[in-house]
C-alpha cells in the first residue's frame, strides 16, 4: 500500500517493496521471428492506390478541360497533379514491395527455423508470413 503525503512526498507503507513514483514498465523482446500484426499495410497501400488514381484521372481530366478550352493554367494544374499522382504510385508501389520482400524473407526464416526446431506453430506463421509477403509484393 502506498501514501501520499504533503502532496509532494510518497512515502512506502510497505518494506518489502521498493517504490518508484511512476509507472515502470519493462522493455518488451522485438524478435524477428515474431507473427503479423495486421494485415494494415496491404489495406493502406490499396488506399493509397485509389487515392493516386483518382488523382491521376481528375489531373487527365482537368488538362484536356485546358486544352479544349485554351486555358493553359489549367491544363498545366491538371497536368501537375497527374504526374504528382503516378509518382505517389510509384513510390507507394516500391514501399508495398519492399514490406512484400521483408515478410516472405521473414516468413522463409520462420519456416526454417520451426522445422528444425520441430516448431510447427512457428512454421505455420512462417508460411503466413510468405503469404503476406506474396500479396504485398503483388499489390
Amino acid at each position: 500500500m502506498y501514501n501520499m503525503y504533503a502532496s509532494t512526498h510518497f512515502y512506502n507503507t510497505s518494506p518489502k517493496k521498493l517504490f518508484f513514483p511512476f509507472h515502470y514498465k519493462p522493455q518488451t523482446r522485438i524478435s524477428f521471428l515474431s507473427p503479423p500484426t495486421s494485415t494494415h499495410n496491404i489495406m493502406s497501400n490499396l488506399g493509397e492506390k485509389l487515392s493516386n488514381t483518382v488523382n491521376s484521372y481528375i489531373g487527365g481530366a482537368k488538362q484536356t478541360v485546358g486544352d479544349a478550352i485554351g486555358n493553359p493554367t489549367m491544363a498545366g494544374e491538371g497536368a501537375a497533379q497527374k504526374t504528382q499522382a503516378e509518382v505517389a504510385q510509384q513510390a507507394a508501389d516500391a514501399k508495398a514491395h519492399a514490406e512484400g520482400v521483408g515478410n516472405t524473407v521473414q516468413g522463409k526464416l520462420q519456416k526454417a527455423t520451426g522445422s528444425l526446431t520441430g516448431n510447427t506453430s512457428l512454421e505455420a506463421k512462417g508460411h503466413a508470413n510468405v503469404a503476406k509477403g506474396e500479396i504485398q509484393k503483388n499489390v
